[in-house]
């Protein structure tokens, strides 16, 4: 019997891998409870036992939108001299998934939207998702449809709106940006962007996947914040 081992460290040395730079946006949230009492943190950051809460609230409010512009715009950039780049958007929900996707068209970009409401038009959407050329689309919003095993190495951009926080969930996700694309460029160019809400338990994740990238020492891991109300 064969006992094959192939880490993360494995990957960034052999450079199927590439580099992370993760923006994080922080923010207020004000919330009713069950009883209807009312709830308020000044930062997702320091929400401590209030942060799923805290964050549902967050997904809900402009400071997700600030988010998902910011992301957006960075990505535009990024397309000048990388014209093969792709954004995937995770969404908490189907209905917040609609309206990321209703917003962005508004503002002129191309998305297309993959849930389980209509499996057809997913699918199609996927598939062109993984084209490059005429027919093709360069940003997807999906709820938990598309990122699980998405192999579309374009992409470089991730905008994570979404309150799951396990660790397995957080490495799938955030790995859906990391693979190198033999058709971008030189290995050492390319660089995937992670942009995601300021809450501990997504940073705790962050950290426990820059541990395993860190086995490598190959690999150097930066962050940057700005603030949303």
């Amino acid at each position: 019997r064969a006992n094959i081992r192939y880490t993360l460290a494995d990957a960034l040395r052999e450079e199927a891998c590439i580099d992370l730079t993760v923006q994080y946006a922080n923010c207020q949230a004000t919330w009713l409870d069950a009883q209807g009492v009312e709830h308020h943190v000044e930062s997702l950051a320091h929400a401590g036992k209030q942060t799923a809460a805290a964050l549902l609230t967050a997904l809900k409010t402009e400071a997700a939108l600030e988010l998902l512009r910011t992301g957006i715009k960075h990505w535009q950039e990024h397309r000048v001299t990388h014209p093969r780049s792709k954004v995937l958007v995770v969404a908490a929900n189907i209905e917040q998934a609609q309206k990321y996707t209703a917003w962005l068209q508004e503002r002129g970009v191309p998305a297309k939207i993959a849930t389980s409401e209509d499996s057809t038009a997913a699918y199609q959407a996927i598939k062109a998702f993984k084209r490059q050329g005429a027919g093709a689309v360069d940003c997807l919003i999906t709820v938990a449809m598309a990122y699980e095993g998405l192999d579309v190495p374009a992409i470089t951009h991730l905008i994570c709106l979404t309150h799951i926080r396990t660790k397995p969930w957080i490495e799938q996700v955030v790995h859906r940006a990391t693979r190198m694309d033999p058709l971008a460029g030189p290995y050492a160019e390319q660089r995937a962007y992670i942009y995601a809400p300021d809450d501990q338990p997504f940073r705790e994740c962050l950290g426990f996947i820059l541990s395993q990238r860190n086995m490598s020492n190959a690999c150097s891991l930066s962050s940057r914040e700005f603030g949303a109300d």
